[in-house]
């Protein structure tokens, strides 16, 4: 990004001894890196940190391990913690917690869980962000099994459980098809008093759609509007396709024209689903109109037959 290149070409005056360069700099310039794209630069500023005879210190890698979490790069933030321990740099959990989003991010769970289970031989203590984050990873690896795992440590630790914790776990009910635990997550958040957001409320919609259970999804498109969150094209989307699945196109239309009147603009599944919907919709109609005068042609021709 153009504000990437500006605090780089800063560096560029440190190196020309025209600024002095101190690892806050470098930890500065690693900030701004936010794709995977740019986790090139973090490698290339921690050679040139070696090069400056600068000893990296743990900030400057808790940097640069949080800019491989924004870029995905787990890979590379798993090389950074070996770095540090080699260089026998104490850890804390905010190192920690960098590296295991890095594992989020890169859908690598296994590793997640790992990073998450060496905390206990490092003698820290995961907080409300590890455990969300750590569930997240499972939930982004399809393992439902583990997320409420280590949701379960989570709650047995008193560890306060947030909004985010709640919505990773839904997220892994969604993955896992497993919607009759979806329920549960929500029915616990309500006795934690932890409010639902969009995030979270779209998790269990899109569960309770592959779940075929369109009464449900419906029912908590009705609750955001009590709770005043504001449903977009996605809660609407898997709200519609619940219906379609359960051959319920009426509601599946007037859906439609709810986000019609909100203007929210329907994707290219949620339109291929309502015109697939009116087919099927006016083909059961049809149908029914045929069965009805079948039924009454043949209930003439009884009669008929009576009065012979």
């Amino acid at each position: 990004s153009k504000q990437t290149e500006i605090v780089r070409g800063l560096l560029d005056l440190m190196k020309q001894k025209v600024l002095s360069p101190t690892l806050a700099s470098y930890s500065s310039v690693m900030s701004t890196c936010d794709s995977f794209e740019k986790v090139g630069v973090v490698c290339e500023l921690l050679a040139d940190v070696k090069k400056q005879t600068l000893p990296p210190d743990l900030y400057l890698y808790t940097a640069a391990i949080s800019a491989c979490q924004r870029g995905a790069a787990w890979l590379q933030a798993l090389q950074l913690m070996t770095e540090v321990r080699n260089h026998q740099i104490g850890m804390d959990i905010i190192t920690y917690n960098s590296a295991i989003g890095a594992c989020m991010n890169g859908r690598q769970w296994q590793w997640a869980l790992e990073k998450f289970a060496e905390l206990e031989r490092e003698k820290l203590h995961p907080n409300t962000a590890t455990y969300g984050t750590t569930i997240g990873a499972c939930a982004k690896g399809r393992n439902w099994q583990w997320a409420f795992e280590v949701f379960r440590l989570m709650t047995e630790s008193n560890v306060p459980r947030n909004v985010v914790a709640f919505g990773s776990l839904l997220h892994a009910c969604e993955t896992g098809r497993q919607w009759e635990r979806a329920l549960l997550v929500l029915d616990e958040m309500g006795r934690s008093s932890v409010e639902p957001n969009l995030r979270t409320y779209n998790f269990a919609i899109r569960t309770f759609d592959l779940g075929i259970q369109w009464e449900l999804a419906l029912g908590l498109l009705r609750e955001m509007e009590q709770q005043t969150v504001e449903a977009d094209k996605s809660s609407f989307g898997a709200a519609i396709s619940a219906c379609d699945r359960a051959a319920q196109w009426v509601f599946a239309l007037e859906l439609m024209e709810q986000m019609q009147q909100r203007e929210l603009e329907p994707d290219l599944i949620t339109y291929s689903i309502a015109v697939g919907g009116c087919k099927k919709l006016m083909r059961q109609l049809l149908g029914e109109a045929r069965q009805g005068a079948s039924d009454r042609e043949a209930s003439k021709m009884n009669r008929k037959r009576l009065v012979i």
